[in-house]
């Protein structure tokens, strides 16, 4: 005969195969029927400890139902069900790129409730200490080379140079990202009652990295460089790059309709950008919305800006009329010969062409960017009306990001002050 306990407090029984089980009930579904559950054990005092255990959660609220989920079966749950409907496809991109990439090889096999705030430290932590990919790679051809090297003098240049490239670390706003998924992952699983409760709030997120240095082009570099963009079929593109500040998909993705020869401006309401499929691993070129509100914004534009516009398109509608039917109707400014949107990696190969044929210094096609916002802010742009332009969320990330210009505009603005006092 079962041995009952009171109400509420469960019921032990023998069974017929010599195990023991424990029932209790963990409420009602939605006809009001009461939802029983069960867990066993070799033994009664086995059962009876696993049993008071269970009620004493039911009791205070910290009870989760048995599951074999692990924190891979969740976090696909998670992508496509609460990520995949809201996020733009080269976000959900990332996050499913850090999580396969970050948090499942080191913590994915884990069954979800029973993660722990020291496992995901530990995680961290050995993130923090990992090589990125480039470097990986750039490291294992050097150790290529370093096999076929015939001299003393080779083998010490490449072993220093891998030597250097060892204490390359992940940086720390990596690492915060990953925090960061994982962070609103678990969030949910705390809201669907998966987990007792978020274990990313009790670990300690590795300090921001000291601020690199943001590169941009001298004023000698930057003659030479629109120099060397005379002539080229993108000439046009590179002159909105350094006059503006947009960013390169915002300039791949801006149409002739958002170009205002009136007013001399352009309005940018779109982005072009390459974005894998997480399910067939294939990539491709798509069209979406910029990155926050701030983003969609009207841009002035120079008078040298606006007249290689107007012979851009000429040339554009006489190459448009060639083609006729085979034209893709996407009414791009910049695009290949067939009007389809130009990859930014041909983009970015394009740009680097031009800077190795005008012997200036490698820098990424960012720089433009950079560089329009620091000649911009010391020829005494306000910092409010750059963050327009250049489409920041706010003016404190502007503030931060150009903050190496702003010591020189203080001692200007005091300078202007010397006769008043």
């Amino acid at each position: 005969m079962p041995n009952k306990r009171g109400q509420g407090e469960g019921s032990i029984r023998k069974r017929g195969d010599g195990t023991w089980e424990a029932r209790y009930t963990i409420g009602k579904d939605e006809n009001g029927k009461q939802i029983r559950k069960s867990v066993y054990g070799h033994g009664r005092q086995e059962v009876a400890q696993k049993l008071t255990k269970i009620l004493n959660e039911i009791n205070s609220g910290l009870y989760v139902e048995p599951t074999k989920m692990t924190v891979n079966d969740w976090l696909n749950t998670w992508l496509k069900e609460y990520k995949m409907p809201s996020l733009k496809a080269k976000t959900y991109d990332s996050y499913a790129h850090t999580i396969d990439y970050f948090i499942r090889p080191i913590i994915g096999h884990i069954v979800l409730k029973d993660l722990r705030p020291d496992q995901v430290q530990s995680m961290l932590n050995e993130i923090k200490n990992r090589l990125p990919v480039r470097t990986s790679v750039a490291i294992s051809k050097l150790e290529e080379e370093l096999k076929g090297s015939t001299t003393p003098k080779q083998k010490k240049v490449i072993t220093a140079q891998i030597e250097a490239l060892k204490d390359d670390k992940i940086s720390s706003r990596t690492v915060k990202y990953v925090h960061i998924i994982l962070n609103g992952a678990l969030k949910q699983a705390l809201k669907n009652n998966l987990v007792v409760r978020n274990v990313c709030e009790a670990v300690n997120v590795p300090k921001k990295d000291d601020k690199k240095e943001i590169k941009v082009l001298t004023i000698d570099s930057q003659k030479k460089f629109l120099d060397a963009i005379k002539g080229h079929r993108l000439e046009a593109a590179f002159m909105l790059n350094i006059s503006t500040g947009v960013r390169v998909g915002e300039l791949l993705g801006l149409t002739w309709p958002n170009v205002d020869f009136d007013e001399n401006t352009i309005r940018i309401t779109q982005t072009v950008s390459r974005v894998k499929n997480s399910a067939t691993g294939k990539s491709s070129l798509q069209f979406s919305t910029p990155k926050t509100e701030k983003s969609k914004r009207t841009i002035p534009l120079l008078p040298q800006a606006v007249e290689l516009l107007k012979k851009h398109k000429e040339l554009q509608d006489e190459q448009k009329a060639e083609i006729e039917e085979g034209y893709a109707p996407h009414n791009l400014v910049f695009c290949t010969e067939l009007g389809n949107p130009i990859d930014p990696k041909n983009y970015s190969r394009s740009f680097n062409a031009i800077l190795k044929a005008a012997a200036i210094d490698h820098i990424n096609l960012h720089a433009l960017r950079h560089t329009f916002a620091t000649r911009g802010l010391e020829n005494g742009i306000e910092l409010k009306v750059m963050q327009e332009l250049l489409g920041h969320s706010s003016i404190m990330l502007t503030a931060d990001t150009y903050s190496h210009v702003l010591p020189d505009k203080k001692r200007k603005a005091i300078d202007k002050l010397k006769n008043i006092f």
